[in-house]
């Protein structure tokens, strides 16, 4: 095994495309379908950043709320007062995140549009596997849009 002569022919990258249902494991995926995959990443990218702030914004208010509800119990003016300010201002904040989520949600479906009518002709996956496709059955889950991020990695080896 001459690893120099290896090393220098092939060379292999780890990359990240967003989850697709026509990836399947064991099939062979042209580069296209990547290309295009990779497109629609950076299409969505402002608008999972944009659902990430909102997420993070809903669940400081909810914490701040719930700090609010336990201090009225104990009846710190003071500090009450202050907390209350808080509590607006991250209201306020949420407001805004979900304007700027709905802004980011709305461009980006339209590009999405635009770039799925554009990639409709790929060429469609080519089954390469050891496996026996026949003998197994696909079983249908549920899953939460919300709660869930796909992210499918591959890797690519290349002939210099």
């Amino acid at each position: 095994f001459n690893k120099k002569k290896y090393s220098s022919s092939y060379s292999t990258t780890m990359t990240s495309i967003p989850y697709d249902p026509s990836l399947v494991l064991g099939n062979i995926v042209n580069k296209g379908k990547i290309k295009a995959l990779q497109v629609r990443a950076e299409i969505q990218n402002p608008v999972d950043v944009a659902a990430e702030k909102l997420r993070n914004l809903t669940r400081q208010l909810y914490k701040i709320e719930n700090l609010y509800q336990s201090m009225l119990s104990k009846i710190d003016v003071i500090n009450l007062a202050k907390l209350f300010a808080q509590k607006l201002l991250s209201r306020k904040m949420v407001a805004r995140a979900l304007i700027e989520y709905a802004q980011k949600f709305l461009v980006a479906q339209d590009a999405l549009y635009i770039h799925e009518l554009a990639s409709q002709g790929l060429e469609p996956l080519q089954v390469e596997s050891p496996c026996d496709f026949s003998q197994c059955s696909p079983q249908p889950y549920s899953l939460s849009f919300d709660s869930l991020k796909f992210d499918v990695q591959y890797f690519r080896n290349e002939g210099n």
